[in-house]
């Protein structure tokens, strides 16, 4: 608890209570805290050896380590390493100080809570929770590291070197600036602190790649708009708020967890969108855009409503589950006819189905009774299993249509140019 410097070589703690001087502590050897209280007292701990190992929980004001020779720094593996001040971390040019799990292959935690000053380290297994730590000039990415920044990443990635959580905060964004409607965001293991959209929020593309461990929460009516690059999930939590989540690109949920909780997706491209999201159950989709909503590589669940309100919603050879849900379509629903689909309740009021299959289908999978119905796969073959009613038009274009013996009641024109009936 002094206030000038102590030096000393390995230091061991036990049991009962060590004040740190509110100085300089200089220990050569190792640090060794197998009980008791460490109390750092707004003091500053150099570890100047050589190679050095820390061990125990530990929270330190200050923590310093610089070398000129090649050197290795060993942290703990399964618990955490606080600095609360200033973190200091030097090697020199050719001669790195490597930052290394106390277990071989096994996750160390730094938490650096305040300034950070780090050059020529070479870091593996390191997770860093909070702002990322910027250890370009010089630093080796040895792998399996979560918020590090060992070279520029590009504009828009979270960084959350903000003093905040809030998406609305530029300097939690490489380049320092929020992103607009044009700029793909990026999610990565640069920084791994949590996110909240605190804002109305209106970007290109959004971007949650495999090495994201954080949260990106949604908070209240704010609303979430993601234009043409559309949104692609591989890590990370999105938990959407009740302004929900529109999208005019691709959607895909390759791992991590994407909780849309009772919200709405809504999809509202002009082209082609592809929706590929395998075990995420969603509660509403509305589909607005004059283009395509096309399955692709996964099932779809919906489990309250689903509004196909303008262009094309295509099976795409995918199965779908709507059990306990309401479909609407004033648009166009496709399949090809070999898809399993659960609990549909048919919109027979308004719309067009449409089977464009070139296999061949031994029902109607998409249920017996239609506002329009049209059949232009081809070389495709479907068979009525019992009647059908179609209270608008029915067109085959390609393909044959086998009534099976059974009754096909349309209200409307029946046309088929092309196609067998």
């Amino acid at each position: 608890g002094s206030t000038g410097t102590v030096t000393t070589t390995s230091l061991t703690l036990s049991s009962g209570t060590l004040t740190a001087p509110s100085g300089n502590m200089n220990v050569s050897g190792n640090w060794q805290h197998a009980g008791g209280i460490f109390a750092a007292n707004g003091g500053t701990v150099t570890l100047n050896g050589n190679s050095q190992t820390i061990s125990g929980t530990n929270t330190f004001f200050n923590l310093t380590k610089s070398v000129s020779s090649a050197a290795t720094l060993t942290f703990p593996s399964g618990v955490t390493t606080t600095v609360a001040g200033t973190l200091t971390l030097n090697g020199a040019a050719g001669q790195l100080l490597t930052l290394a799990p106390s277990t071989a292959a096994a996750q160390w935690t730094l938490d650096p809570t305040g300034s950070r000053a780090t050059s020529y380290l070479s870091v593996s297994y390191s997770t860093n929770p909070g702002v990322a730590i910027d250890c370009t000039t010089g630093c080796t990415d040895g792998g399996n590291n979560y918020g590090w920044k060992f070279v520029i990443p590009s504009a828009f990635t979270w960084t959350g070197e903000g003093s905040d959580n809030n998406w609305s905060t530029g300097a939690n964004w490489q380049g320092g600036v929020v992103p607009g409607n044009s700029d793909a965001v990026v999610f990565s293991n640069v920084s791994i602190k949590n996110a909240t959209i605190d804002t109305n929020i209106d970007v290109g593309g959004v971007s949650i790649l495999a090495g994201y461990l954080g949260i990106i929460t949604q908070s209240g009516s704010n609303t979430l708009t993601v234009e043409g690059s559309g949104w692609a999930q591989a890590g990370g939590t999105f938990v959407s708020g009740s302004g929900g989540l529109s999208d005019s690109g691709n959607f895909s949920v390759a791992g991590g967890t994407f909780n849309i909780g009772s919200n709405t997706v809504t999809f509202n491209g002009a082209g082609t969108q592809t929706l590929n999201a395998p075990g995420v159950s969603f509660y509403n989709i509305t589909h607005s855009g004059s283009g395509t909503l096309q399955l692709s590589g996964s099932a779809l669940t919906v489990t309250h409503n689903f509004t196909n309100s303008s262009g094309i919603f295509d099976l795409n050879g995918q199965d779908w589950t709507m059990t306990g849900a309401t479909f609407s379509n004033p648009g166009t629903l496709r399949a090809q006819g070999g898809e399993a689909v659960t609990g549909l309740g048919m919109d027979s009021t308004q719309g067009s189905v449409n089977y464009n299959g070139t296999g061949t289908y031994t029902t109607l999978n998409l249920g017996s009774t239609y506002n329009n119905l049209s059949f232009n796969g081809v070389g495709g073959s479907w068979k009525a299993v019992g009647a059908v009613t179609v209270k608008g038009a029915m067109t085959v274009t390609n393909g044959t249509y086998n009534a099976n013996g059974q009754t096909t009641d349309v209200t409307g024109l029946t046309t088929v140019s092309g196609g067998t009936y």
